[in-house]
């Protein structure tokens, strides 16, 4: 998955420099007892989010804060849907 990531940032980098604009949609993300373990680990080893819940709404900026492995990047790859909640 990580490579997906990395092709994901150039791409990024590479529209901003080549001056694409990108159409902004509209919506709302919400979390909503969100629970997630690393994937292919035994239940109740690796727990890394457990019940989160927030809602994130269409047209606000927002920016995940913490120190390393608090789970900003892990929130990210499921908002992304690059991982799948082990429940919610």
């Amino acid at each position: 998955m990580s490579g997906f990531v990395f092709d994901g940032v150039w791409v990024a980098g590479l529209l901003y420099e080549l001056g694409v604009k990108l159409e902004l949609k509209a919506g709302t993300i919400e979390f909503r007892n969100v629970t997630f373990l690393i994937p292919g680990a035994v239940a109740g080893s690796s727990l890394i989010m457990d019940n989160m819940s927030f809602v994130i709404e269409g047209g606000l900026t927002v920016a995940f804060v913490g120190p390393t492995g608090a789970g900003k990047s892990t929130i990210l790859s499921l908002i992304a849907r690059m991982f799948t909640a082990t429940s919610s």
